[in-house]
């Protein structure tokens, strides 16, 4: 049931970094973050870890960690809090996009999908 699937699906890691690129601890694929993934392991069957970004420094954070998936801000310098709040809406409301064919008129059109939504999400420090 519901429980048991809440239970077993592990939930993103957001990690907030500002101008820490050179020094942020953002290695969490190391085995004593999460121990060491079983050799069956399917991926989805371990946390996602995003490192959430100012935009501005999306290409220090890109250079000096260039397998770490990014979440770059909307927008700089808002603080903590609008941080925060763009992970808790990305987390209770995002969609997928569609690509919609009419092939009467060989338009591409987008629409959204259903909302996808995560009870849960870490959210954690840099250091």
């Amino acid at each position: 049931g519901l429980e048991k699937s809440i239970s077993s699906v592990p939930f993103p890691v957001f990690i907030t970094s500002h101008g820490r690129a050179e020094i942020a601890h953002l290695n969490w694929e190391a085995s004593h973050v999460f121990g060491v993934p079983h050799p069956d392991a399917v991926p989805g069957s371990w946390p996602v870890v995003i490192t959430v970004v100012e935009p501005d420094e999306e290409e220090d954070y890109r250079e000096v960690w260039p397998g770490a998936l990014l979440l770059t801000l909307p927008k700089k310098k808002r603080g903590p809090s609008y941080v925060r709040w763009v992970i808790q809406r990305l987390c209770t409301r995002s969609h997928e996009e569609k690509k919609v064919v009419n092939e009467k008129r060989s338009k591409h059109k987008s629409r959204l999908g259903p909302a996808k939504r995560l009870p849960w999400c870490w959210l954690c420090d840099d250091n």
